[in-house]
């Protein structure tokens, strides 16, 4: 029986890399900004939802992006 390739696709690629995690990270807490500025503008809980959710996702990612430093 032949052996599988295991392939990983070119984004999977790119998560390993830890810059591109931190700089996703980067991106969340800019996006995070703009959702809390949007939230006190228009006192929404979906906005300040979606400012939590922002900010989990910013940590999750300079988290795993810390991880790959620490890794090599």
């Amino acid at each position: 029986m032949a052996r599988r390739i295991s392939r990983q696709s070119q984004e999977v690629k790119f998560l390993k890399v830890w810059w591109i995690r931190a700089l996703l990270g980067c991106v969340f807490v800019a996006i995070c900004y703009g959702a809390a500025s949007w939230a006190i503008d228009t006192a929404s809980m979906f906005a300040y939802a979606a400012t939590i959710f922002f900010a989990a996702w910013a940590i999750v990612q300079f988290k795993h992006s810390v991880q790959l430093i620490f890794s090599r």
